[in-house]
């Protein structure tokens, strides 16, 4: 007869068993996983000096210490509620990382760039701010018209993006590039 035990460790199993008399007990398995060698058997009359064991001296067996159970302690439940998905999705952002930063790095780089302090607003937004405020500090006609052109240029192919999301090498000379470029 088996009997489900929750939270226990990777690499842990506890199962109900009876012996020869008819007496039940419960054997404690330690895989290699949890070990880092071989495998441990223990049998106990009470479930709860069982699990007792498994969080308390059952570390002595170990020869991999900083497994899932230190792991649990130091992140808490958090790094325990995490889908398969989501681990297996990390697992592939670690690799692409491929150590040019931390994932918390990367993450915090999105958020910055993704959500800029300002506002999302597109390039035909700035352009006429811009053109705007260069007119209430008194530029030139000529230096307004050149601006225009420039922009007006730039937004036939940027102007519905949002403007953090354009870059500088986008934009940059030569501009022939942009003006036979497909929008994207």
């Amino acid at each position: 007869m088996k009997a489900r035990v929750r939270d226990l460790p990777s690499g842990v199993g506890i199962g109900k068993a009876v012996n020869g008399r008819g007496r039940e007990y419960w054997r404690v398995r330690l895989g290699k996983r949890f070990t880092g060698g071989q495998v441990v058997l223990k049998d106990f009359s009470k479930l709860g000096e069982a699990r007792e064991w498994i969080f308390g001296d059952a570390q002595k067996n170990r020869t991999n210490p900083g497994g899932m159970i230190e792991l649990k302690q130091s992140s808490g439940a958090a790094a325990f509620s995490l889908t398969p998905a989501q681990i297996s999705e990390a697992a592939a952002c670690f690799r692409r990382l491929g150590g040019l930063a931390s994932l918390d790095t990367a993450v915090s780089y999105f958020l910055k760039h993704a959500n800029p302090a300002g506002g999302k607003r597109t390039l035909a937004e700035v352009s006429k701010e811009f053109l705007k405020s260069r007119e209430a500090m008194g530029v030139r006609s000529r230096t307004l018209t050149q601006y225009e052109s420039y922009l007006r240029t730039i937004s036939e192919r940027f102007g519905l993006q949002d403007i953090h999301e354009v870059r500088r090498g986008e934009i940059e000379v030569p501009h022939a590039s942009i003006l036979t470029a497909a929008p994207p």
